[in-house]
């Protein structure tokens, strides 16, 4: 018995004594983490340099050019802080972008420069650059500019009504997509709200440099009554947005009789 005693003694001390090495083993072998130092954000440390100066317009576009001419938009840089600022105004890289300004030694609170930014192409492409401004510290404010060729499409109309078609005739309405530039345009038709008493052709297709495509929209009433078709035109242009028209189509008895 007292054997037993003992070596049930010793195996109580033993687990005693096994439970609290694996913490010091753990404390040991676990690393303990780094404090990371914050990174910073871009677009946050930006929006503290757009409230002290505000480009109107943000962004410069010349949609549609003619190549060998000089074109000029105007761009002003608005002080928006309660501070006396200077600005350093970087001038596009390339040689297609020129910009002029009268520029005094400070800016004052809610004045602004003028800046008159020509363009002047030299062959139908797109054309790219920007305009850098830097103020106090490495605060800096990009203003993009783009140029690219655009065709004209001024005159796509938005509502045309095709009256008193009988059944069994139709009657149809063209509408002219010109490009008055060298540059090919792909063109896509979708029917917003389609009715089987219209028809468009063609549905997609290229617009040629210096020429046209004629879309023609026909209409074949089936029954009496009021029909209606939306349809949009989408351009492969840059920054081109989507140009509907919506069509309707009217039916009554008795147009096809006539009266003696």
């Amino acid at each position: 018995m007292d054997v037993v005693q003992s070596a049930s003694a010793e195996i109580t001390i033993a687990e005693k004594s096994f439970k609290k090495i694996p913490s010091v083993l753990l404390d040991s072998l676990v690393e303990e983490p780094k404090k990371r130092h914050a990174v910073p954000h871009h677009l946050l440390e930006t929006s503290k340099f757009l409230k002290v100066v505000q480009a109107e317009p943000a962004v410069l576009h010349y949609g549609g050019y003619e190549v060998g001419k000089h074109h000029q938009q105007t761009l002003k840089l608005i002080n928006t802080s309660v501070d006396v600022i200077n600005l350093h105004i970087i001038p596009p890289q390339t040689k297609y972008f020129q910009i002029k300004y009268n520029k005094t030694y400070r800016l004052v609170p809610g004045l602004s420069y003028v800046v008159t930014v020509d363009f002047c192409p030299d062959e139908w492409r797109y054309y790219y650059d920007c305009i850098r401004i830097h103020c106090q510290g490495d605060d800096t404010l990009v203003v993009p500019v783009h140029a690219y060729p655009a065709m004209n499409v001024v005159e796509f109309p938005s509502f045309i009504n095709l009256s008193d078609v009988p059944i069994g005739q139709s009657k149809e309405y063209v509408i002219p997509l010109q490009c008055s530039c060298p540059i090919d345009f792909e063109f896509h038709i979708d029917l917003i709200q389609p009715h089987r008493a219209f028809t468009v052709q063609p549905m997609y297709g290229i617009i040629p440099g210096n020429g046209k495509v004629e879309l023609t929209v026909k209409y074949s009433p089936v029954a009496y009554g009021t029909a209606q078709m939306t349809m949009q035109l989408r351009i492969s242009q840059f920054k081109s947005k989507p140009y509907i028209c919506v069509f309707t189509g009217t039916s009554i008895p008795h147009l096809g009789l006539t009266y003696v």
